[in-house]
């Protein structure tokens, strides 16, 4: 995935955040017990009455070690309520008392609508879209990330990122490491992952048993496991997918994303081309063997 720059997002930034309501200032140990070194920060918001903040766990650093300063100083551990390995996002609920002063989330930007250079705002500066990001040195991401240059200070990963409604269109990931550009995940992940604590799930990547050929301009399926889902619903080597749950695709890139955000048992419709046939197949995902 894309290199983490830590470094850029320092110590120096506690204060600032702090005072802000819209964030709390979150931090995770690292993962490697043995390894001294400082925490990372991430912005908490949030999301939920029940006290759930969205924060960002980066890689090398535990989710389960999350805990936040209250007002004498004190260190007060948060409770990991779910996390998502690929994104990193972490979903944590903060004690009742440590949640007075914030500002709650809860209307969600439609990503589809933004465009390149559409105004944003993080921290209470200008953002700038600048693109949907789908490849990090030509490999393709797991999900799309966007792509935001900021005019004001270096950012915590999980800071708020609203659009011209001042509704949550995302939370930044990283520096992209020119110090301005922020790798950002769209907030289609955080209700992607809020969706699956309300059915009691925790995060497990899905599948659905196809081999896909990268270098193609159209997304054509090079493969179809034995008893896969994609086989029992009827897919074959040679369909091109059209939709994924409706939403059109047109790359690979694109198919990619769209498998992100399938869940285990759901029932989705894949619109493919076979021949000069166009055909829909209901598909049921599984989770992916690796994540079982």
């Amino acid at each position: 995935m894309i290199k983490t720059w830590i470094s850029v997002l320092g110590m120096s930034l506690l204060g600032s955040l702090i005072s802000l309501a819209q964030t709390k200032v979150v931090e995770f140990a690292s993962l490697d017990e043995k390894k001294v070194g400082a925490p990372q920060q991430s912005a908490g918001v949030l999301v939920a009455d029940d006290g759930i903040i969205a924060a960002v766990a980066l890689k090398g650093f535990n989710p389960a070690s999350a805990s936040v300063k209250n007002a004498a100083g004190e260190v007060v551990k948060v409770k990991l309520v779910s996390h998502d390995p690929v994104s990193r996002l972490t979903l944590l609920q903060l004690p009742e008392g440590e949640r007075e002063g914030m500002t709650k989330f809860t209307k969600y930007a439609d990503t589809e609508t933004l465009e390149p250079g559409a105004k944003l705002e993080s921290n209470g500066e200008l953002c700038r879209l600048v693109s949907f990001v789908r490849r990090h040195n030509g490999r393709v991401l797991p999900l799309t990330f966007m792509r935001v240059n900021h005019a004001g200070k270096a950012i915590l990963p999980g800071s708020p990122v609203l659009n011209a409604k001042k509704e949550l269109a995302g939370l930044i990931f990283q520096s992209s490491g020119d110090g301005s550009s922020y790798y950002t995940l769209p907030v289609d992940v955080l209700k992607h992952l809020q969706s699956l604590k309300a059915t009691g799930g925790m995060f497990k990547p899905c599948w659905i048993g196809v081999s896909m050929d990268h270098l193609s301009d159209a997304p054509v399926v090079i493969g179809v496991r034995p008893s896969a889902p994609a086989r029992v619903a009827g897919m074959m080597k040679g369909d091109v997918i059209l939709s994924i749950g409706g939403k059109a695709v047109g790359s690979y890139p694109e198919v990619v994303n769209a498998f992100y955000y399938l869940q285990a048992a759901k029932p989705t419709d894949f619109k493919v081309i076979r021949g000069t046939e166009v055909k829909t197949f209901s598909v049921t995902p599984e989770v992916n063997p690796l994540y079982k």
